[in-house]
């Protein structure tokens, strides 16, 4: 079996659910995924499991702090149109004019989110998930 590492960009600090940090603690780039199994009282396919499963929570982390682009704002507009209606443009724009230059996806939809109820956020949220966004 080879060592199993963790991935590139995971540092202790990266927030991750529990069951996944249980056994990411016991990764260490020298031990194989049998040892870790052993170490964390889980199968071997789980840690394989973990360690895909923590680069998928890296990739979101890093895709939320992305500058939002002309074109991702084009789009995200898009989806609040589809969720409030036409008021979602200047929702948008007010936000970005807010933020200003470089203004993060999650400043962007904390910022939409003050101005969403619960259940539009969470049909936004949603959409943005779908798209791949999130």
């Amino acid at each position: 079996m080879p060592d199993v590492r963790w991935p590139e960009g995971l540092t202790d600090q990266t927030p991750l659910p529990y069951g996944l940090w249980k056994i990411m603690t016991h990764v260490d780039g020298v031990r194989d995924s049998v040892q870790v199994a052993r170490m964390a009282d889980v199968s071997d396919a789980d840690v394989l499991a973990a360690v895909q499963q923590s680069q998928q929570w890296i990739e979101r982390a890093t895709a939320q702090q992305r500058p939002v682009s002309a074109a991702l704002e084009a789009e995200l507009t898009k989806i609040l149109v589809s969720v409030v209606g036409p008021m979602a443009t200047l929702m948008m724009d007010d936000a970005m004019e807010d933020l200003g230059e470089g203004a993060t996806l999650t400043a962007v939809l904390s910022a939409l989110a003050n101005e969403l109820d619960p259940s539009q956020m969470d049909a936004f949220v949603r959409q943005v998930r779908a798209k791949g966004f999130l």
